[in-house]
């Protein structure tokens, strides 16, 4: 929680979970600090004319990822209105770093990074590495390397150099290389060059190489097997 007393203005800005915030300005006195961990219905403020107002109201912001979202979707909130809310979204940013740490590499280092609670409806282009965590449906084009994590979910297609799996995908796939790890399952048609399957690794469907030919999972398994 942040809590701000200025000349201007006091107002709370509450952190949620998922990457989820809400302010409320305005307010005449705060009854919460810095640090605090708060409950629904608990009394954080009263509402005031502090900072550049005609008179007393609250100013209410819901807020995902830094992108200001219309409040009015949560004041009646329904599980239902979540894909609703983001499925015009084309993308979500959770965190971008870059594996250098030096501001000055290109946008092929840097990895993007969708979290678990996220929701991503449509086309998703990225220059550098991907790592989904949360849940995508529609295309992701990546020039570098898309990996699912534990608790991703992705249906739709995924075009990329390399594509590692440990969480779910269904659809299908172009890529250079593609591994598939001990917990992650595919589910569709695999395009390829190199293919890895680990043990407890799931892939139900067809895979084909770059070259047009087309194999079955018994023959993708064998010649994984002959190259360990």
């Amino acid at each position: 929680m942040q809590v701000k007393r200025e000349t201007t203005e006091n107002f709370v800005i509450i952190q949620h979970n998922y990457g989820f915030k809400t302010l409320y300005g305005h307010l005449s006195k705060i009854k919460v600090k810095m640090g605090d961990f708060v409950e629904k219905g608990q009394l954080i403020g009263y509402s005031g004319n502090t900072g550049l107002i005609n008179g007393p109201h609250l100013h209410y912001e819901v807020r995902y990822l830094q992108r200001p979202l219309n409040p009015v979707n949560f004041i009646k909130w329904k599980k239902i209105e979540y894909k609703k809310i983001f499925s015009k979204r084309e993308a979500c940013k959770m965190g971008i770093f870059n594996k250098r740490n030096n501001s000055k590499s290109s946008d092929s280092s840097r990895t993007t990074i969708i979290s678990e609670g996220s929701f991503i409806s449509g086309e998703l282009r990225f220059k550098g590495s991907v790592h989904i965590d949360g849940e995508v449906e529609g295309s992701i084009m990546s020039e570098n390397v898309v990996t699912v994590g534990k608790n991703g979910k992705v249906k739709g297609k995924i075009s990329a150099e390399k594509i590692i799996i440990n969480g779910y995908v269904e659809g299908n796939a172009d890529c250079n290389s593609v591994e598939i790890l001990s917990g992650g399952k595919f589910t569709g048609e695999i395009t390829y060059n190199e293919i890895t399957i680990e043990p407890k690794g799931v892939f139900e469907g067809t895979v084909k190489l770059k070259t047009g030919k087309i194999k079955s999972l018994k023959e993708a398994k064998e010649e994984n097997e002959a190259v360990q």
